[in-house]
């Protein structure tokens, strides 16, 4: 094999490593995490010990319990899917209307849009 067969052969291999690489890092954030019905329904398989469809403080800790309890619309000191589900869709209601604030101040470079 010649020296410039080689500087090739390596060249194609160091190209096709790279783009596996990339390929597997775009691919590893549309996993998963990204649905929320799933992600709800993980955690009641993980928490929900009693298999009663709710989830309260003894089941998943204090920790958890102190930013699952902020879904707790009826004050009954336990979770349902529905409640957290709909406590999931207002937060991402109350982020998207953050993010469109920050945009409408943008003006051209340097400058502020008119308020």
């Amino acid at each position: 094999m010649t020296r410039k067969t080689r500087i090739v052969a390596l060249s194609v291999l160091i190209f096709g490593a790279l783009a596996g690489v990339t390929a597997a890092a775009s691919a590893k954030g549309k996993g998963k995490h990204r649905d929320p019905a799933a992600r709800i329904e993980r955690v009641f398989a993980k928490h929900d010990t009693n298999k009663d469809g709710k989830l309260t403080e003894s089941e998943v800790g204090a920790k958890k319990w102190k930013r699952l309890s902020k879904a707790d619309a009826n004050n009954d000191n336990a979770v349902t899917k529905a409640e957290l589900k709909q406590k999931m869709a207002e937060r991402k209601a109350k982020r998207g209307e953050r993010k469109g604030k920050r945009g409408e101040r943008k003006g051209k470079r340097g400058q502020r849009a008119a308020e």
